[in-house]
């Protein structure tokens, strides 16, 4: 009964938040709108602090109050132009907010394990409830006595929820600081680039990636793209401007940056380089000219393209979260049609996708998304093939089981048929793979063995 009150006086409070959100865009509902985020908040600390879990009131009052004569303070004092910065320094108490209600739930979650190992009890709680287990759990109060009525799953997602909304929260808080020091001119807004950037950047890249790989496919995507796509697009566009200064095409309306910028280095300019020495001419313009540098060098389908290449990488690296354990939601519904282990089944699905890597592999370097129908034609064809003869290659088996000294060329041809090279070499590679695969065939059928 008490969930039910709880979970309805949530409900209440969510509808008269909205209620609060929409009156506030117009200037003669904004004073009714407040009195709806008021008359929501109070429902919902009140569900709070007597539905399950409760506890601790008297702390609760005096925080309540302590926060409440801060708010007071402040709406009295702030001015209206100051209102954008106020917010979002209360924004960051959200986060903090959050960030503290993980690491609580956490160490009681800790707390409580501890105390059903000393009792030589069972923790979480099995399926099978014994007497014992039920009689200790009473003994907890507060968010320990719903912790330990979980089960194993239930623990599970508990854990799962608490490392995104510490995780989340962080971000927030930090956000909202940085928001703060810039709207109230404390923080500099202009662009940093720190020591060792592109590091940096490949590491936010492979942190994402790991992070990604316990969310469904659009929290992922959403993850990757905040924190790779930048950097990925700025490595893409990079690549493609230093091709340009080592061939000596770089437009003039861009040499005139570098003259601004590193004038003793203009005469480089004209003549034909090696791309190392392009990197090192191109690292010698300062942060501050690199934006206007790419615009000026580059043509707008080719940002375009690396824009789009760079958010097609992350989107795609995504799509490996629904094979991925312990969230693969993918290969749980395929475990459950096939009646088998989903974990295991999870496992085996990632292992066998692991060809996912080597498409955004082609975005990058490839002029797969030029918007050259015939390239995109060509690369996808020698592709699939490159494709096909890995996997044949990692599984063993093709069109017939792939004997072991036919697998390292096998993968010499995959690979030369995915690496951007001229067409002649992609069609001897082509032909390399179809061959062997043609060569497995007649080898099994000699065997006297039909292909299974």
């Amino acid at each position: 009964m008490e969930f039910g009150f709880t979970i309805a006086a949530y409900a209440v409070a969510a509808v008269l938040f909205i209620l609060s959100l929409g009156g506030l865009s117009g200037q003669e509902s904004a004073k009714r709108a407040v009195w709806y985020g008021i008359a929501g908040m109070a429902i919902a600390v009140l569900a709070t602090m007597i539905g399950p879990g409760q506890g601790l009131w008297w702390l609760s009052i005096v925080l309540i109050a302590i926060g409440a004569g801060v708010g007071y303070q402040l709406a009295t004092r702030v001015q209206m132009t100051q209102m954008p910065e106020l917010v979002a320094i209360m924004h960051s108490l959200v986060g903090l907010a959050a960030v503290f209600v993980g690491f609580n739930a956490d160490i009681e979650l800790g707390r409580v394990a501890a105390a059903f190992t000393e009792a030589g009890l069972t923790f979480p709680r099995p399926e099978e409830v014994t007497a014992a287990g039920a009689a200790f759990a009473r003994d907890f109060t507060g968010f320990a006595a719903i912790v330990a009525k979980k089960t194993g799953v239930e623990v599970n997602i508990l854990r799962v929820e608490l490392m995104l909304g510490i995780w989340i929260g962080a971000v927030t808080f930090t956000g909202s600081v940085i928001a703060y020091g810039k709207l109230a001119g404390k923080v500099d807004t202009a662009a940093k680039q720190l020591p060792g950037g592109h590091l940096l950047n490949a590491g936010a890249a492979l942190a994402s990636l790991v992070l990604g790989m316990g969310l469904p496919v659009t929290a992922a995507y959403i993850v990757l793209g905040t924190l790779s796509a930048p950097a990925l697009n700025e490595l893409i566009s990079q690549a493609h401007l230093i091709d340009l200064i080592a061939a000596g095409e770089l437009p003039n309306q861009a040499r005139a940056i570098f003259m601004l910028a590193a004038p003793d280095q203009v005469a480089a300019l004209s003549q034909p380089m090696s791309e190392a020495q392009a990197a090192v001419l191109l690292a010698k313009v300062p942060p501050d000219f690199s934006s206007q540098l790419y615009e000026q060098a580059l043509s707008p389908e080719v940002l375009t393209t690396a824009l789009l290449s760079a958010h097609m990488i992350i989107f795609w690296l995504s799509q490996d979260s629904n094979v991925t354990p312990p969230v693969c939601l993918t290969a749980f519904a395929a475990a459950a049609i096939a009646k088998t282990p989903p974990m295991a089944t999870g496992f085996t699905a990632w292992r066998i996708a692991k060809g996912m890597y080597i498409i955004p592999l082609l975005f990058a370097y490839t002029p797969l998304l030029s918007g050259d129908w015939g390239v995109a034609l060509e690369i996808a064809f020698f592709g699939s093939i490159g494709l096909y003869g890995l996997a044949s290659a990692y599984e063993g088996y093709g069109e017939a089981p792939v004997p072991l000294a036919l697998r390292p060329v096998l993968v010499a041809a995959g690979v030369g048929s995915l690496w951007p090279l001229g067409i002649h070499w992609h069609a001897l590679a082509a032909a390399t793979v179809i061959g062997l695969t043609v060569l497995t065939v007649v080898l099994e059928r000699r065997r006297g063995r039909p292909r299974t």
